[in-house]
Parts: C-alpha cells; sequence; structure tokens
C-alpha cells in the first residue's frame, strides 16, 4: 500500500514558512522517517516549527531547525545605510 507523502503544502499549513526550510524538511523525512507513521512525522514537524531552536543541537533536525532560526544580525550604531 503506497503512502501518501508529505507535500510542501502541508507544511506550509504547519506553518513552515515558505522557502528553504520545507525542502529540508521533506529531505529529512524521506531520509530518516520511512516506516514512520504521518501522525508521527506530523507532530515532530510540529514541534521543531514551534520551536526550532530546541532541535538546533539535534543530530537529525539540526539543519531544518537553523534554516527556522532567523539570522540575528548584529546592529552597531558604526553603519551607514
Amino acid at each position: 500500500m503506497k503512502r501518501k507523502m508529505l507535500s510542501g503544502k502541508d507544511l506550509i499549513k504547519l506553518g513552515y514558512p515558505e522557502g528553504r526550510a520545507i525542502g529540508l524538511a521533506i529531505n529529512t523525512v524521506l531520509k530518516y522517517f520511512k516506516r514512520s507513521e504521518k501522525n508521527e512525522i506530523i507532530e515532530i514537524l510540529k514541534a521543531v516549527v514551534a520551536s526550532p531552536r530546541d532541535f538546533v543541537t539535534d543530530s537529525i533536525w539540526n539543519t531544518v531547525a537553523l534554516a527556522l532560526v532567523p539570522a540575528e544580525k548584529k546592529i552597531d550604531g558604526s553603519s551607514t545605510l
């Protein structure tokens, strides 16, 4: 029986921003969760998008988490626009 895989639209519905994070999440699921149930995968994906900083050091989800964590820009008074 063929399983329906997650799509980018599914991830957007879970709260993932459009862009690199979606592709990374799909690739991670395909690589590490081939035999997992869809509900289990969705719960993990929800947890990652809800608090990506908690997954930055995770060996599986770190690339997705880093793509979700907003880049912190160093702002100083000496820079000009």
